[in-house]
């Protein structure tokens, strides 16, 4: 409530996510986002990129290595996923429909 009002700045917090489909995983640390589908690896600063047009990872290196790092060390203490998991595509799903 503090943070909606303004008395009080937005805490900060590095966010992570995954999923199965593509091997896709994400880290939002600050104004940087890391982002990784289907071994396409991105790194964008998002606080003059909002739309992720502009990949920094060969130009930030070091960052990008930092934001992977704290991904894997958050994924370890994550369960893996089952092998009974599966991903599908809702687009061919959708055509497979009579």
């Amino acid at each position: 409530l503090d943070a909606l009002t303004g008395r009080n700045g937005a805490t900060s917090r590095t966010l992570f996510w995954r999923h199965h489909q593509h091997d896709q995983m994400a880290v939002r640390h600050g104004d940087w986002k890391y982002l990784r589908i289907k071994g396409r690896e991105g790194l964008f600063d998002l606080a003059s990129d909002e739309r992720e047009r502009a990949n920094r990872i060969a130009a930030e290196p070091a960052i990008a290595d930092d934001l992977k790092r704290r991904f894997a060390q958050w994924n370890d203490g994550m369960l893996q996923y089952a092998a009974s998991n599966y991903s599908y595509d809702a687009g061919a799903q959708a055509m497979d429909r009579p």
